[in-house]
């Protein structure tokens, strides 16, 4: 709170408080209501949810106005009612507002208390803006009007009562200056593994001096010894360097800047691909929609000066182009050239599609058996750090909202660089096979679904239809190589969801099999050692379903001179066979598809199937056409027989599994 008051300049008129969690006697929120009197305050209860007391609020003499909230306003059905975690200030002058925002409840701990008076360590950020510019913050809650609000009062753990605090620990050249606190007046003794170090008190602070031959063999993080009379406590301890310190935040300042990557890499041997995925993502940052703004701008100029262009020698352009839009300019050569470069390398080289499968004998494979105490080995820092690095971005490139802002050729430039660490990796345990497998898939479908697609090329089109294909026929080989039912479920449903998002973009159900024929040049040797026709009946099973021309041309597979209409829900078949008795029955196999059609493509109530006979031998059959009636709605089927003596037979309608 001290350092909210040294920040807001102006008399503080309105204050808005979310927050789950509140101290049971409301001190921090009274601390506020001294600290700014004026000031109208409102409160965003979560219902049920929320620690204020009311019967703390009752007698604490605080005028505030309740807002209970159950959920929010524009989530899914299913995560309105989630629990409101947030944690936001609003403070309001006549002229301005500061929002508040970040770890901190309206708490004692959080708010009054410092670290040395046992309160929290939290982080907040704070905003300065115009007096309505963070109202938005509070619009979402859907506020219950008339709610009789039920709280939870908050529950803290008991806390061991102790004679000496721990504050903090500095390093020096002459050795670690630890400092604790304690409300008494004593000198107590300290050891730190069995000897007794130097202790003087210090402006009412307790200072224990480390010698630098005991501080030099410390590890981080150590614990002392504090005796005095029959107290006897243990005190963990850790320390800091003011000077490692500052060289630390340097070098997380810069840890954005390129310049400093290429200068700092040598004890990071992941930094070339950190700089690769940066470089890719920079020609997808937001400001590439204010570069857009700025070539406007400067095409704008450019036609106004044209137009008022009279062809004299002594033409002067007399309006200034800023600095800021030719430097914007030069970004944007730089930005086209790196993205060409992560788009010609994704479009030339799809190898790193064809990698990681599961079931492949890697070189990690063998290590194990050669080497079976090495799979223990538990990753490193740096691994891990950059295994971090890798799948946070990777996730933010899922995201929908993402997605919709940078255009098709920007994202699979970044995939470009996610394939080739992949690649790269690939004997190296750091990425999951499993995370590998489905990220792969994932980042594609993502893709697909964009909804704002209309501004991809065709070659863009070719190359994302490709690369989907590419990816569906490696998981497809990868189903070969296991035993397990449930791996090769994984890999049809990963394959599935990829096909679905495949056809709903390019509606490819129906030349499906002319796109892999047109890539079969260009895929890996090992993939051309499987039956195309086997490959073709594994997606048609991915499918599950015709789609209506499909449907026609199966319907003439099985009937000569074959119709097929459908009016509504109504789906009529017609046809000739030379065998009439084998259609007593309709046939299961059309009605399966007729089915899988209703299910996906357009729903069919009515199969009606007529076959004529066209056999010529009159002692095969007396009969001349066959009728069946099938209704998917209520699962039933009758059927009518006509003869040639011109006689007909129907029978009643029987139960028939469709």
């Amino acid at each position: 709170m001290d350092q909210i008051i040294e920040v807001i300049e102006e008399p503080v008129r309105e204050i808005r408080v979310a927050v789950p969690y509140y101290d049971n006697s409301l001190s921090a929120l009274k601390n506020m209501a001294v600290v700014f009197p004026e000031a109208d305050i409102s409160l965003y209860l979560q219902n049920d949810r929320s620690s204020f007391s009311e019967q703390a609020y009752i007698t604490s003499g605080i005028r505030a106005r309740e807002l209970v909230f159950k959920g929010f306003q524009d989530n899914q059905s299913n995560s309105r009612y989630n629990f409101y975690h947030g944690k936001a200030f609003l403070f309001k002058t006549e002229s301005k507002a500061y929002i508040v925002y970040g770890s901190a409840n309206c708490t004692q701990a959080a708010l009054t208390k410092t670290y040395e008076s046992e309160g929290n360590v939290e982080c907040d950020l704070i905003g300065i803006g115009t007096a309505s510019e963070f109202d938005y913050f509070f619009q979402n809650f859907e506020i219950q009007k008339n709610a009789e609000l039920s709280t939870q009062s908050l529950v803290f753990d008991t806390i061991k009562a102790t004679h000496y605090h721990y504050r903090y620990g500095e390093i020096t050249d002459d050795g670690i200056f630890l400092h604790i606190s304690s409300p008494n007046a004593n000198m107590p003794d300290v050891y730190i593994a069995g000897e007794k170090l130097v202790v003087e008190n210090r402006a009412n602070e307790i200072i224990i001096t480390v010698p630098i031959e005991l501080a030099e063999v410390l590890p981080e993080i150590f614990d002392i010894t504090v005796t005095d009379g029959e107290i006897r406590e243990t005190l963990r301890c850790w320390t800091y360097s003011l000077e490692a310190l500052n060289a630390h935040r340097q070098k997380f300042s810069d840890r954005y800047s390129l310049e400093a990557f290429e200068y700092d890499s040598e004890n990071d041997k992941y930094m070339q691909d950190r700089i690769n995925w940066l470089n890719a993502e920079k020609m997808c940052l937001p400001e590439i929609q204010e570069h857009n703004k700025r070539i406007a701008y400067m095409n704008q100029m450019k036609r106004e000066q044209e137009e008022n262009d009279t062809g004299d020698d002594d033409f002067i352009v007399d309006v200034e182009i800023l600095e800021e839009y030719n430097r914007a300019y030069r970004q944007i050569n730089t930005i086209n050239r790196i993205r060409g470069a992560f788009l010609k390398r994704l479009m030339n080289n799809s190898l790193s599609l064809f990698s990681n499968r599961k079931s492949e004998v890697t070189a990690i494979d063998k290590r194990e058996k050669e080497e079976p105490h090495r799979h223990n080995r538990r990753p490193t820092t740096e691994e891990k750090r950059f295994e971090r690095f890798v799948k946070s971005r990777v996730k933010g490139l899922t995201n929908k909202g993402y997605i919709e802002i940078i255009t098709t050729e920007h994202y699979l430039g970044i995939v470009a660089v996610i394939l080739e660490i992949f690649e790269k990796y690939r004997n190296v345990d750091i990425f999951d096979a499993d995370y590998v497998l489905e990220t792969k898939s994932d980042l594609f479908t993502a893709i697909l679904t964009k909804e704002n697609s209309g501004e991809d090329n065709k070659e863009i089109e070719d190359v994302l239809l490709r690369d989907c294909f590419y990816i569906l026929m490696d998981n497809y080989i990868s189903t070969f190589h296991t035993d397990s039912m449930e791996e090769k479920e994984y890999l049809n449903s990963i394959n599935k969801r990829l096909l679905m998002a495949m056809e709903k973009r390019f509606s490819i159900r129906s030349n499906y099999k002319e796109i892999l024929d047109s890539i079969s040049g260009t895929i890996p040797d090992d993939l051309k050692n499987y039956s195309r026709n086997s490959l073709y009946n594994y997606i048609e099973g991915l499918f599950g379903y015709k789609n209506y021309d499909l449907l026609v041309e199966y319907v003439m597979t099985i009937y000569d001179d074959a119709e097929v209409e459908q009016k509504g829900d109504t789906i009529r078949i017609s046809g000739n066979t030379d065998d009439i008795k084998k259609e007593l029955r309709p046939n299961q196999s059309l009605l399966k598809e007729i089915g899988n059609y209703s299910r996906v493509v357009s729903p069919i109530k009515t199969a009606i199937i007529r076959i004529e006979s066209q056999s010529t031998d009159s002692n095969s059959s007396r009969i001349k056409e066959i009728e069946h009636v099938v209704n998917y709605k209520f699962h039933n089927w009758k059927h009518t027989i006509v003869y040639t003596n011109g006689e007909r037979w129907e029978e009643k309608p029987e139960f028939i599994g469709v």
